[in-house]
């Protein structure tokens, strides 16, 4: 696992502080960034501008654009922060859990903040509205996370936790792509259930289809003590 570590530039993409302003003030752009990264998050992209953006700060937009030249380049910025919010969680999770079947259950209670306020639609309106957005959480989902997932399975079988069997390439991609299912509206359409429960409730099917007797047991202890909580 020592080989997992944060990854800044997923796609090669320029990094934000190479376009920012030559004067810029870090706590505008602190400020900006946030607000945007609210908005999206609870809107989505599609639905929110740069007025609104710049109303919710009580800014011109005209400052804005002082630090992002348009909205696509704020919303590259803002996707580059979500992944690397969400990969300091993944990450505290692993340094954190005794075993491979509580780091996987510590990192969803973790990530359940970042994704309780999330409109379900926003991966999708990225992937065609800000390709460019999309690039950098394509490359986090298929180099971070898939990685992450593959040291997770290999370390629930060295624990015997998860069964030894398993073709850990094929399972990892099957993890990966169903962590993304939430986020597919087609998928969503007419479920009750919000975005939390619904990739609480994918997990707990990937977890009870790769573990051992033994991971079974510890798997219902942990879920129950979840309960609890």
């Amino acid at each position: 696992m020592s080989g997992l570590k944060p990854k800044r530039n997923f796609g090669n993409i320029k990094s934000f502080h190479s376009f920012a302003a030559p004067m810029a003030n870090p706590e505008i752009i602190d400020r900006i960034r946030s607000a945007a990264h609210g908005l999206f998050m609870r809107y989505g992209v599609r639905a929110v501008s740069m007025d609104d953006i710049a109303e919710s700060l009580g800014i011109s937009k005209k400052t804005i654009y002082q630090y992002f030249k348009d909205k696509d380049e704020l919303v590259l910025t803002v996707t580059r922060d979500n992944c690397l919010e969400n990969q300091a969680v993944f990450l505290s999770s692993i340094r954190l859990a005794t075993n491979a079947v509580q780091e996987i259950l510590m990192a969803m209670e973790r990530s359940e903040a970042l994704l309780s306020n999330m409109n379900p639609s926003l991966i999708f309106e990225l992937k065609k509205y800000h390709p460019g957005a999309f690039a950098e959480f394509f490359a986090f989902k298929n180099e971070f996370l898939a990685d992450l997932v593959l040291q997770n399975l290999k370390r629930g079988i060295r624990e015997e936790y998860y069964r030894p069997e398993l073709d850990i390439s094929i399972v990892s991609r099957f993890r990966v792509e169903t962590m993304m299912l939430p986020f597919d509206p087609t998928f969503m359409a007419g479920l009750k259930a919000n975005l939390v429960q619904t990739k609480m409730e994918i997990l707990q099917l990937y977890l009870y289809g790769i573990v051992t007797p033994k991971g079974y047991k510890l798997l219902e202890k942990q879920l129950k003590k979840k309960k609890r909580n």
